[in-house]
């Protein structure tokens, strides 16, 4: 075999230097966009993740708020289960705002009627009658009759017939036990029946 001349294997290796070059280039650029992608990947984990944060967050709040809420109404029912359970009673403030109501008809008479059986009843019916006679009202004795069975809240009784003064007594006592929420309603009396100036309560259930 006949070697090469210096021309040769001087193109040889110009040729080998572009291939190199080439290679070099393929590799730079391969490796740039493998990074390029891992950084792309990197990112878009990061911003998931991220999100995920975020989604996690809204969610943890939200069911916060839930948790919140719902502890807000259970305390409410409670509350109110608590008060449907307890006696009905007359507080100092709610005794001064009946006094104040209803002081001006002093001398007033009224009488209590309940079920003499039902304890919460009677204990109700004392306080009420004490908070009247604070009032400076007159209280008359009962005749011993009994509300008919069903009666709940507080019925105020008045004739029809009797003077302003009085109904206008009765129609001050009744917005009292209303503003402090002891359901009263405000009856008459029949027409027909004798003219009478006491105001009657007749204490039923707790409604």
């Amino acid at each position: 075999m006949h070697g090469l001349d210096l021309h040769s294997w001087e193109t040889i290796m110009v040729l080998s230097l572009v291939v190199a070059g080439i290679a070099a280039v393929v590799v730079g650029f391969s490796t740039f966009l493998v990074v390029k992608l891992q950084r792309q990947e990197v990112k878009a984990t990061a911003d998931a993740f991220a999100q995920y944060k975020i989604d996690a967050g809204v969610k943890i709040a939200e069911a916060s708020e839930g948790a919140a809420k719902a502890n807000e109404r259970a305390a409410e029912a409670n509350l109110a289960l608590e008060k449907f359970k307890a006696p009905r009673s007359i507080s100092p403030q709610e005794r001064q705002l009946i006094v104040s109501s209803v002081g001006k008809f002093a001398g007033q008479e009224f009488k209590v009627t309940t079920y003499p059986d039902l304890k919460e009843a009677v204990d109700f019916a004392t306080q009420l009658s004490y908070t009247l006679a604070e009032a400076k009202w007159k209280f008359i004795q009962p005749d011993g009759s009994f509300p008919f069975p069903g009666v709940a809240g507080v019925l105020v009784w008045v004739h029809v017939g009797a003077d302003p003064k009085v109904k206008d007594a009765a129609n001050a006592l009744v917005l009292a036990l209303e503003i402090i929420g002891k359901a009263p309603t405000l009856k008459h009396t029949a027409p027909n029946s004798p003219i009478d100036n006491k105001i009657e309560l007749t204490i039923g259930t707790k409604p």
